[in-house]
Parts: C-alpha cells; sequence; structure tokens
C-alpha cells in the first residue's frame, strides 16, 4: 500500500484507473452496439441476425457496467477500511514515540544532547520527506520506512555493531516501521520503531554522531517506556 507525502493512503490507484477504463470501455461498446441495432431497425437490408448480435453486444456492455460498479464499490470499501487502519496504526506510533521520548537520557545521551548536529543534510531531508507530527508536545517529522534515509540506518547498525547488539546479523529493513525525529537545530535523537515478524516491537533511540564524536549512540528504550 503505497502513501503520499502526507500519510495518505494511495493503494488502489492503479486499480481505479483501471475500474475507470472498463467503465469507458463498457460505454463504447454501448453506444456501438446500440447504434448497430438502430441502424438494423431502419435498414430494409437488416436480418434478425443482425439484430441479434446488436442486442447482445449491448447485454454485454450493460454486464460489463454492472461488473465494473461492483469492482469500484468493493474498492471503495477496501480504500476505507485501509484508511481506518493507517490512521490507528499511526495513533498507537504516535503514542508510542511520545511515551519513548519520556524515558530519561542517560548520561552519554545528555552530552550528545548538548553537541551541534554534523548530520544537517539530512536532517532538512527528514523534515522534507516526514510526515509533520507533534508527538508529547514536540514538533517532528515522522517517515515511513521508505522514506528514512540510508545514512541513518547504517548508522543504527554501527551502533549495533559498536555495542555487540547483533541485530545487524538477525534483522532485516522490512523490521522497520518507521521514524520519527524532533525538529529544530541541535543533536536530535531518531526514535526507530521495529517490528519483528512474531510481533514484537522495539523502539531505539539513536544519537548519530555529534562534532566531537563519530560513533552512533543506541539504546533500546522499548522496555522502559511503559515505566517512565
Amino acid at each position: 500500500m503505497s502513501k503520499d507525502k502526507g500519510g495518505r493512503i494511495g493503494g488502489g490507484r492503479v486499480s481505479r484507473v483501471a475500474i475507470a477504463l472498463t467503465f469507458v470501455g463498457a460505454a463504447v461498446l454501448f453506444v456501438l452496439a446500440a447504434l448497430a441495432w438502430i441502424c438494423g431497425l431502419t435498414s430494409s437490408a437488416a436480418t434478425s441476425t443482425v439484430n441479434g448480435i446488436s442486442l447482445a453486444g449491448v447485454g454485454v456492455s450493460l454486464l460489463a457496467l454492472g461488473v465494473a460498479l461492483m469492482i469500484f464499490q468493493v474498492q471503495s470499501r477496501q480504500a476505507e477500511a485501509d484508511r481506518i487502519a493507517w490512521e490507528t496504526s499511526h495513533g498507537e506510533l504516535r503514542d508510542l514515540f511520545a511515551r519513548s521520548q519520556r524515558v530519561p537520557l542517560s548520561n552519554e545521551e545528555n552530552e550528545r544532547e548538548q553537541q551541534g548536529d554534523e548530520h544537517e543534510a539530512d536532517s532538512r531531508e527528514a523534515d522534507d520527506a516526514g510526515v509533520q507530527w507533534s508527538v508529547d508536545g514536540k514538533d517532528g517529522r515522522f517517515l515511513t520506512r521508505d522514506r528514512v534515509p540510508l545514512s541513518v540506518i547504517a548508522d543504527i547498525v554501527w551502533g549495533w555493531r559498536a555495542k555487540k547488539i547483533g541485530k545487524d546479523r538477525t534483522w532485516t529493513v522490512e523490521y522497520l516501521i518507521g521514524a520519527f525525529r524532533p525538529s529544530g537545530q541541535g543533536n536530535h535523537p531518531w526514535y526507530l520503531y521495529f517490528r519483528a515478524p512474531d510481533g514484537t516491537k522495539s523502539i531505539w533511540r539513536m544519537y548519530r554522531g555529534g562534532r566531537a564524536n563519530t560513533t552512533p549512540t543506541v539504546r533500546e528504550v522499548s522496555a522502559e517506556i511503559d515505566h517512565s
């Protein structure tokens, strides 16, 4: 299911085009069949066979219109269901990111928070690509997996390897659901939300290397959000 920059559902767009083409094609067939039938009635040379074929064409056209209408109704219901699921999922994500932000910073994270952001270009790209969110009173951007910069994914893998966590050997990119980062000046953290095939949810807070450091600081806050 595709989504536009505003986070709206884009799935079904191709199907709707196909439905529109079906409608147009059926309408053309209907018109042609009707014209042929009328000509058959007014022409002295017309035979019952021609009239029968014309009527059959009208019937097929009407049948095609009915099928197209049924497909359109099914697609409309599916699009509405997808929209509700999308909004519900994002409501849950917003709550998870909000609780993650309440987890107190460690001494190392506090130091990183005070440092400048040496990845300003990536931060600007995130602001352009992401959806504007206000999470727990902080404005920021939410990015779906397909919009998270590769450099951010590379940094969390780097952080895992530095701490010998080993997620880089067992996890794949498809486990990443999305990421949130507060906007504004400063070395703000990234919150990356992963979900394993067994349903296990994992949120990692990552400070990318500041001006005084290059190794990212990563910390799983999932186990702490219920106690913050």
